[in-house]
């Protein structure tokens, strides 16, 4: 017998028991399908959440390194003045964000710079800014070298 033939003989038993009501009740094909059906929503957005915080880590790590960079520059003298580097900021910034906020002091040799970035400028997906709309905030100290 040729596999085909095999199959559907298979097939046609398989049917010939779903037609009466007990055979109905008593098949499991398909149970696992339907738990898979209930579950997959709840591993989508489980990803999609954890695909969003990283994105958001990763904008926050970016961000560090531009408002270190900044102060860095500011400390040795590259940059004349705490508006300078504020500008330095936004600028390098704005392939992440628009909306980035800076504000740069100078205080007896201490530099000190804040900055903050919508956190729904960061996320892709969006997950977890519906849940949670806050700004991230970012913040480096320097001491004057020159």
């Amino acid at each position: 017998m040729s596999s085909s033939r095999c199959g559907q003989m298979k097939g046609r038993r398989m049917f010939r028991s779903l037609k009466t009501p007990k055979g109905f009740v008593q098949s499991q094909k398909g149970a696992v399908t339907v738990e898979a059906t209930l579950w997959l929503p709840f591993f989508v957005a489980f990803f999609c959440v954890i695909a969003d915080l990283a994105l958001i880590f990763n904008g926050q790590a970016r961000m560090y390194r531009i408002v270190e960079d900044a102060n860095r520059q500011l400390a040795i003298g590259q940059l004349s003045s705490a508006a300078a580097a504020e500008d330095f900021i936004t600028s390098a910034a704005t392939s992440m964000s628009d909306a980035v906020k800076a504000k740069t002091t100078v205080d007896n040799g201490l530099i000190s710079t804040s900055t903050s970035i919508p956190s729904r400028d960061l996320a892709v997906i969006g997950f977890v800014t519906a849940l949670a709309d806050f700004d991230l905030v970012v913040g480096s100290q320097q001491i004057v070298e020159f």
